[in-house]
């Protein structure tokens, strides 16, 4: 069985691959300030107010508040009368995360990017694309980017 490179006390290196999970609230902790037009990056606990979407849910019949929002969309897709209102929710979802830009300042996901090697890798479980702009951002410049795909 293959194992990890060894820790070098002597030259004070590890040259094991690092894997670093980038979970819940990374984009906010990277652009604390919003994006790059000032747009707040929302959690699950606020993204309700964040992408201002009180309006859509107040038309339905959903007691919504309090909720978790995958729970709140969950009950609405399932349930056909809800469906227009999934739909707008979904809509509007996406625009807002197609339209966040990544600040022309340094930001958390440069530093994690530039710091790590080819043989590194960052995985994330969200809609992330502040992280994929960040990869993209550094592609052009570093080549020792951890291996990935950097399309959207």
């Amino acid at each position: 069985m293959p194992r990890l490179p060894a820790f070098d006390l002597k030259a004070r290196a590890n040259y094991s691959p690092h894997v670093v999970i980038v979970g819940a609230g990374a984009s906010r902790a990277a652009t604390p300030t919003g994006d790059a037009n000032g747009r707040l990056l929302p959690v699950m606990k606020d993204i309700v107010e964040t992408l201002g979407l009180t309006q859509i849910l107040e038309r339905t019949n959903l007691d919504w508040r309090g909720r978790n929002f995958e729970d709140v969309y969950d009950d609405l897709s399932r349930n056909n009368p809800h469906a227009p209102e999934a739909e707008k929710i979904d809509l509007h979802i996406r625009s807002y995360f197609h339209s966040l830009a990544l600040p022309n300042c340094l930001t958390i996901y440069d530093t994690l990017l530039l710091s790590l090697r080819e043989k590194d890798l960052v995985a994330s479980f969200n809609w992330d694309p502040l992280l994929i702009q960040a990869y993209k951002r550094h592609a052009r410049i570093q080549r020792s980017l951890p291996i990935g795909n950097s399309s959207e």
